[in-house]
């Protein structure tokens, strides 16, 4: 419940790509349904170099990005 609430209220998501990882699936789903339906988190990211691993992460509301310093960049940070 803590990794739910979490999700639901962060302000930024950014899943981390892997090639075992199954259970950031469901993560993502929360966070991308938030962002839908509290506009919370503002921003969903999706990073590495799995980019193609699943139909979540070309979602309108999800940014494919290579490197965490990409978010970085896109955040103005």
């Amino acid at each position: 419940m803590k990794d739910m609430d979490g999700v639901r209220n962060s302000d930024i998501f950014v899943l981390l790509t892997n090639e075992d990882g199954i259970g950031m699936y469901v993560e993502l789903g929360m966070a991308i349904m938030s962002k839908i339906h509290k506009g919370k988190p503002r921003r969903v990211y999706v990073i590495g170099n799995k980019l193609g691993r699943s139909m979540f992460f070309f979602h309108p509301s999800v940014r494919r990005r290579k490197t965490i310093e990409d978010v970085f960049l896109d955040l103005g940070l």
